[in-house]
């Protein structure tokens, strides 16, 4: 289930469903896997750009924009601002 939570960030932001459409919100541990992705890509994003891989930074900053609302959402905590 890792890989595939993994990847529905991606999806969603470049036009696809949610990630909850794919993973039902009831999935067992998939709170902790969201949060996990999120924290992840929230604090990957803001490093420098990587010179051999000048995209992974922005892809990952887009990823979070999916990422930390999942998580969220799962969580019941309030929305990212």
């Amino acid at each position: 289930m890792l890989d595939i939570a993994s990847w529905l960030p991606s999806l969603e932001a470049e036009g696809g469903p949610a990630p909850d459409v794919i993973l039902p919100d009831e999935t067992p541990g998939l709170p902790a896997i969201a949060s996990l992705l999120a924290g992840y890509f929230c604090a990957r994003a803001g490093l420098p750009t990587i010179p051999q891989a000048p995209h992974a930074r922005p892809l990952q900053l887009l990823q979070s924009k999916t990422a930390l609302p999942w998580a969220a959402r799962l969580l019941d905590l309030p929305p990212p601002a």
